[in-house]
């Protein structure tokens, strides 16, 4: 018998001969015989030289004597399934075959490895996901300002109005750099240094009278009868007429440690967090003029009574849309809004705040 490696690829009829099985015989696929008997063992169930067929390749086995098989006496109906069992006779298996049977079957068990599909390669365990992790996010940013001037209650000066007219917001920028840990369930806490600048222009124009005097000028110059000349001296008065149009950028720097509480909502590549917290200012530093109650220009980087060295806390909130890079990394774009307190001294006529409403850009880096 010659076996195959999946199906049939000889059927022998019932009458050949030259078949080295003898009459009826097949060559038989891959996992085809479990048991083969001898010829001679008659009390087999499968009959002499009966053989137990295995899955995969045979259902029916026509007996020996089966004139009906389109196969001839003792052929074989192959098909996918589970093999039933047949018994041999005439056309059965050859006990002189029965050798050579077992060879090849060794052969082609030999030859499983190449045969049966085996994964390429085996995905190691991956390893647990830690609960949390450090997290490093410098981010910058920039956005519109909104001043607010008011003054103590009872005072109805004209020095707001005046203030108001001549100050104009322009924008703010901002930087920092924050550091803190981030539980996977998406809750995070960061605290750093962060940096503002605001600003703001100031602009006025009118005209003005200065009134002053050349001292030991020539006040008098008296020519006699006689062409001689009598020059009398002493100050003389100068009257000049000015007028102007000023224009300053001012600028308000503060520098601050955010101390941040978020929560991240995770989707795929994409997320969407929400954040808030408080900034402990370190420092104000305020340059460029202003007005002062009795209408002049001042600097103010002479205004240290006026301004205060620190602001004390501010209050921030920002809605962040993130994208992920890889598995560490994170862009992420945030709508933000923070609210500073007044800017001037306790005992100042006028109390002037600040609300930042702006965009930052981020990048977060887990380690």
């Amino acid at each position: 018998m010659t076996l195959g490696l999946y199906d049939f690829t000889t059927v022998r009829p019932a009458d050949d001969t030259d078949s080295p099985l003898g009459a009826g015989g097949a060559t038989l696929g891959l996992y085809d015989f479990t048991t083969v008997r001898p010829a001679d063992d008659t009390d087999s169930p499968l009959g002499a030289g009966g053989v137990t067929l295995g899955l995969y390749d045979f259902t029916t086995v026509r007996p020996a004597n089966d004139k009906n098989s389109p196969l001839g006496a003792g052929g074989v109906a192959g098909r996918g399934g589970e093999g039933e069992i047949g018994r041999g006779g005439e056309g059965g298996v050859h006990q002189a075959n029965i050798a050579e049977m077992i060879e090849m079957r060794k052969f082609l068990l030999t030859r499983e490895p190449e045969i049966m599909p085996i994964p390429g390669a085996i995905i190691p365990p991956q390893p647990a996901r830690k609960k949390t992790a450090l997290v490093l996010r410098p981010e910058a940013g920039l956005g519109l300002v909104f001043k607010s001037l008011q003054s103590h209650p009872g005072d109805s000066s004209d020095y707001r109005q005046a203030r108001l007219d001549t100050e104009d917001a322009l924008e703010y920028v901002c930087a920092s750099l924050l550091a803190g840990i981030q539980h996977r369930s998406g809750v995070y806490a960061f605290a750093g240094l962060g940096y503002t600048r605001i600003n703001e222009r100031f602009y006025t124009d009118g005209a003005r009278t200065e009134y002053d005097s050349i001292p030991d000028g020539i006040v008098e110059i008296y020519i006699d009868s006689n062409g001689d000349s009598l020059i009398t001296r002493g100050n003389v008065p100068v009257t000049r007429y000015i007028t102007y149009r000023k224009r300053t950028y001012n600028q308000y720097t503060v520098l601050d440690v955010p101390v941040i509480l978020g929560y991240n909502w995770q989707q795929d590549r994409w997320s969407l967090g929400i954040e808030g917290g408080v900034f402990v200012n370190l420092a104000l530093k305020s340059s460029g003029d202003i007005l002062a109650e009795d209408g002049a220009i001042i600097s103010l980087d002479d205004t240290e009574a006026m301004m205060r060295p620190r602001v004390g806390l501010s209050y921030y909130g920002s809605l962040r849309l993130g994208y992920a890079i890889d598995d560490k990394t994170q862009l992420s774009l945030a709508p933000s809004l923070r609210v500073l307190p007044s800017f001037t001294a306790a005992d100042n006529r006028l109390i002037q705040k600040y609300t930042l409403l702006g965009l930052n850009v981020g990048l977060t880096r887990k380690f």
